[in-house]
């Protein structure tokens, strides 16, 4: 998922359980609903089995929800996630109260090689409901935790609590805030000046600044905008002593020349997502009038009544963009996509053109996908009542009809007492035949013919 925006649903992003996901560059906010025991809907929820590949949060803007800005768990052990360059603000002030920017623990559950680094959590002073800290580690345990380089900012509540640790690196973090921290295989908490003794390569305040401004910066990794050539960075400002206007200094931008001197920088506030304003960069620096952003109010929320707590100009996350100086259009002239059977017999040549086209196009493997689904139905719906078939997963492997392994053709059946698993392995030609007419009574000829070629899932027969 990249650039995008999404916002006043129930739940911003439930991501379940496919591993080597990417999520960057985009806005959730506004997700929350109402329950009869307190309001919901965290920004992004997120699980992660051991064993798969890294997942990646990165650069993302997630505010103003009714529960966690993002919560790291589920009903398995949770691993290998990245969470790197996000802005989490204000989240749970969409419910009943503030909540936590960040969770990640629940219950037994078991984290391993969680990554958070450089991200920016922020929470005002203001109605709470008692779990308004950043949390990592459950009664499961955390292993291998690398908290680094972040910004958690929760004046005068517990900006971090790390439970029941293993091999965690806590270092080069600002934390506004109290803080404590519990060894794996302990239920002893420490507290404050024990826990800066115990990771002291970070920046400690108890209350937040009375003074100067704070800006937490995070550039898009990514290459400048195909499209526009447009440079990008989210701006967090924290400007304690309330200033009307605030600098930004991009020199550094400017000396690695990803930014032109005396550039125009378009900026808007992510709270006022089509409210975009120009200025212009000045020896470095851009100068930015806090004064006059507006607020994405929740949709049905009467702020008239149930005024959402101010933000600006004590606290704001901004989007800049400027052109990119070596910018340069790309050619994009349609280029032919040569055909792999056409220089082959005539007999040949749609094997070979499928065969190529389930490896290299998705769009077209998926298109193949849908068309064999629809002759399912359309084949065997006579059969596929709700007490014979609810899922079939064809895994072939295959290449023509040489099936060169074996797997497990593994189907869902419905019975009186509810769902039951069947696994065979056994050779695919075989297994097909045989867990087909179990299934469906089919025949298993026309099966063979359908999922030729292919890796194939079909479902919903019913």
């Amino acid at each position: 998922m990249i650039d995008l925006e999404v916002h006043d649903f129930g739940l911003s992003l439930f991501e379940s359980q496919p591993s080597g996901i990417e999520i960057r560059g985009c806005r959730f906010f506004n997700a929350y609903w109402d329950g009869p025991d307190r309001s919901h809907g965290p920004g992004l929820y997120l699980r992660n089995p051991v064993g798969g590949p890294r997942k990646t949060i990165e650069g993302n803007i997630v505010f103003q929800h009714g529960r966690q800005g993002l919560q790291g768990f589920g009903s398995v052990p949770f691993a290998h996630v990245t969470v790197e360059g996000n802005a989490f603000f204000n989240n749970g002030i969409a419910g009943d109260g503030f909540h936590r920017n960040l969770m990640f623990g629940n219950g037994s559950d078991e984290h391993e090689g969680v990554i958070i680094r450089s991200n920016l959590a922020y929470l005002p002073l203001g109605p709470a409901r008692g779990h308004e800290y950043n949390l990592f580690g459950g009664a499961g345990g955390s292993h291998g935790l690398e908290l680094v380089g972040n910004w958690l900012v929760h004046p005068g509540r517990e900006a971090a609590k790390i439970q029941r640790a293993e091999g965690a690196t806590v270092e080069g973090n600002r934390i506004v805030g109290g803080v404590s921290y519990s060894e794996l295989g302990s239920e002893a908490e420490i507290q404050g000046a024990a826990v800066q003794d115990l990771f002291p390569l970070n920046d400690y305040y108890e209350q937040a600044p009375a003074e100067g401004c704070w800006i937490w910066m995070w550039e898009n990794s990514r290459k400048p905008n195909l499209w526009d050539g447009r440079r990008r960075l989210t701006v967090g400002v924290l400007n304690w002593a309330s200033a009307p206007e605030i600098e930004i200094d991009l020199t550094e931008l400017e000396n690695e020349g990803k930014i032109a001197a005396g550039a125009e920088v378009r900026i808007c506030s992510v709270q006022a997502p089509s409210d975009w304003r120009t200025f212009r960069l000045h020896d470095g620096e851009i100068v930015v009038s806090l004064d006059g952003w507006g607020e994405a109010a929740p949709i049905g929320r009467d702020v008239a009544v149930n005024p959402l707590p101010p933000t600006l100009p004590a606290f704001g996350v901004f989007l800049l963009e400027w052109p990119d100086p070596g910018w340069v259009a790309e050619a994009r002239e349609p280029q032919p996509i040569p055909d792999p059977g056409a220089d082959l017999p005539a007999e040949q040549q749609r094997a070979a053109r499928i065969e190529a086209w389930r490896v290299n196009d998705p769009a077209i493997r998926v298109e193949l996908l849908q068309q064999r689904r629809r002759a399912w139905r359309a084949h065997a719906g006579p059969y596929a009542s709700p007490a014979s078939t609810a899922l079939l997963i064809f895994s072939t492997l295959a290449k023509a009809e040489q099936f060169r392994t074996e797997v497990e053709v593994t189907a869902l059946l419905e019975g009186g007492a509810g769902p039951v698993w069947i696994g065979v392995p056994t050779k695919l030609a075989d297994g097909r035949a045989a867990i087909a007419h179990r299934l469906t009574d089919v025949d298993a000829d026309w099966i063979r013919a359908m999922a030729e070629g292919f890796e194939l899932q079909i479902g919903g027969l019913s």
